[in-house]
């Protein structure tokens, strides 16, 4: 128990030793002692078991979302239930514009969901939108937004995210402005005497 205790200590000292560079960790059987080595130098060839671990620049994210949202997805997974009705399209600009990761289930076309609507909230409307355990019946974006926070999901847009499998359009670059220009104006007529 120690030991592994210690080896963790190990390969944590050498990855922030490694700074933000990739790392590459060794891992190894000492045939002189038995015990397994952490080290950033390579094995001695007569070395057991030799492995090579690299580390990219960044361990806390993979993918393209960022850490936050994919705690806020594990935790309080976002399922629209709507179909092509006015508050619906509202809803799904509302999830797209700020970019929340969503599952969209059609209660009209889809059994199950038809199912689950009515078991949350009594009734067959649409929209309705669950963040983890809350449910929120109707669209109001307000409701909305506070379930959204509350369960984590970063309140600034997120455009540009992987969103349903699919890309967002890439916002377009700001217009460039024009450059300053001078009202023209005619030379004053000369004066003839």
């Amino acid at each position: 128990m120690a030991y592994a205790f210690k080896a963790g200590w190990v390969l944590g000292a050498l990855l922030l030793v490694a700074g933000v560079a990739q790392a590459q960790i060794y891992v190894w059987t000492d045939p002189a002692t038995g015990k397994k080595v952490y080290s950033d130098q390579p094995p001695p060839a007569n070395a057991k078991d030799a492995k090579t671990k690299s580390f990219g620049a960044n361990l806390t994210s993979s993918g393209d979302l960022p850490f936050a949202v994919k705690e806020a997805m594990r935790k309080n997974p976002v399922v629209l239930y709507a179909n092509q009705c006015d508050s619906c399209k509202k809803g799904v600009n509302l999830l797209t514009e700020r970019g929340i990761p969503y599952t969209s289930k059609n209660p009209e076309t889809d059994v199950d969901a038809l199912a689950t609507v009515k078991k949350l909230t009594g009734v067959q409307e649409v929209p309705v939108l669950t963040v983890g355990t809350n449910t929120v019946k109707g669209f109001n974006e307000s409701s909305w937004n506070a379930a959204l926070d509350a369960a984590g999901y970063p309140k600034s847009s997120m455009k540009g995210l992987k969103v349903n499998g699919d890309v967002p359009d890439k916002a377009k670059p700001a217009p460039v402005p024009a450059p300053a220009t001078k009202p023209v104006t005619k030379p004053a007529a000369p004066a003839y005497p």
